[in-house]
């Protein structure tokens, strides 16, 4: 929703975009449909590609294995202080 980001981008100094990198389990809450789960992929992609463009310097992608991920907010938060 754009609106929400918009929101977000007024009131916050950062917003980290974690695109998603894992198949997502069959835990019975998440559809798995993989036609379904790619479109969705795509259309968060999508969306949030507009925004890092916009505001580098408020919205950062955030990937890899979890210890690298935490580690990249880390960093990210430390630069903004």
């Amino acid at each position: 929703n754009r609106w929400l980001v918009d929101q977000m981008i007024q009131r916050y100094d950062l917003i980290f975009y974690i695109p998603v990198e894992f198949e997502p389990p069959d835990d019975g809450v998440r559809n798995i449909n993989s036609v379904y789960y790619e479109m969705m992929k795509n259309k968060f992609e999508d969306f949030y590609q507009i925004y890092e463009k916009k505001y580098p310097d408020i919205i950062t992608r955030i990937h890899g294995p979890v210890m690298e991920r935490v580690f990249q907010i880390e960093k990210k938060i430390v630069e903004k202080l």
